[in-house]
């Protein structure tokens, strides 16, 4: 299971537990760059569908079922042309599909994109600060407000 932007693998630690409970098999992955204490700046989309592949690889994985959430639809996409033989399905549960030749904030809506671009503008690191303005507007912007601020439990 991977995680949307900005999220580690805490953030399918309720439905891995239902899943292992059930009696299925359940990895929860963090992206490099977003571990406890890892800088994210400096990775690229290929370094997160790379750790997807390596994982799968080294733990010599087969009838996987990968699942993207938010973000995490780009890097399984990645990963899952490479895993051929490995794979039995792949979900994108409220996930970005990639579009070939489309950036993911090109995939907006125009206003959205134009905000996106400003924010990835003014970052020093070129990236998108995971800000209120951006819950509130793109990512939850039908969630109420409560929601929107919700701490996440590890």
């Amino acid at each position: 299971m991977i995680p949307g932007a900005w999220h580690g693998g805490w953030s399918w630690a309720p439905v891995a537990q239902r899943l292992r409970s059930a009696g299925h098999s359940a990895i929860s992955v963090t992206l490099p760059g977003l571990g406890e204490g890892e800088k994210p700046h400096g990775h690229r989309l290929s370094d997160a569908a790379d750790h997807i592949v390596q994982l799968i690889k080294d733990r010599d994985l087969t009838d996987v079922v990968l699942v993207g959430r938010g973000w995490g639809g780009y890097p399984i996409n990645g990963a899952a042309g490479r895993l051929t033989g490995r794979l039995v399905g792949v979900v994108y549960w409220s996930a970005q599909i990639p579009v070939p030749g489309r950036s993911l904030v090109d995939d907006n809506p125009p206003e959205s994109a134009a905000m996106l671009h400003q924010m990835i503008d003014s970052s020093p690191t070129r990236s998108i600060v995971p800000m209120l303005q951006f819950v509130e507007q793109i990512s939850m912007q039908d969630s109420a407000p409560e929601t929107q601020r919700l701490e996440p439990v590890c």
